[in-house]
């Protein structure tokens, strides 16, 4: 958030870049911590593409999956069709329409009343 409402550019670059590298720690430390990934999921899909931090978003979303796959209470069911609603528009960007509806109709059947699984619908 220093980033976020820092007024110099440079006090800005600064602040992002320090919290991105905490974060960055923070897995290394617990990489199946399923609330960090998503943190840094959702951190670095909304940071401006020259911060070259979009390619963890889909790492991280991946490796969620893999967890929640692995252990579905780790995540609760409005989380999981987050992450794969959210997989699900990365696979679209790329091209892969037939991977984002997979993705989409995962998120439907993780949680087809939470705003993830609504948008889903939406999209198949």
């Amino acid at each position: 958030m220093k980033g976020r409402d820092a007024k110099e550019i440079d006090r800005k670059m600064r602040f992002v870049n320090r919290g991105a590298g905490m974060i960055d720690k923070a897995i290394m430390k617990e990489p199946d911590h399923v609330m960090v990934r998503m943190v840094r999921a959702n951190n670095s899909s909304g940071l401006p593409k020259f911060f070259k931090r979009r390619k963890y978003t889909k790492i991280d979303l991946l490796h969620i999956e893999k967890v929640i796959t692995a252990s579905p209470e780790a995540l609760n069911k409005a989380g999981q069709a987050q992450v794969y609603f959210k997989l699900g528009k990365i696979f679209y960007s790329e091209g892969d329409k037939a991977l984002s509806q997979s993705y989409y109709k995962k998120a439907v059947e993780a949680s087809p009343d939470s705003i993830w699984g609504k948008r889903a619908q939406k999209r198949i």
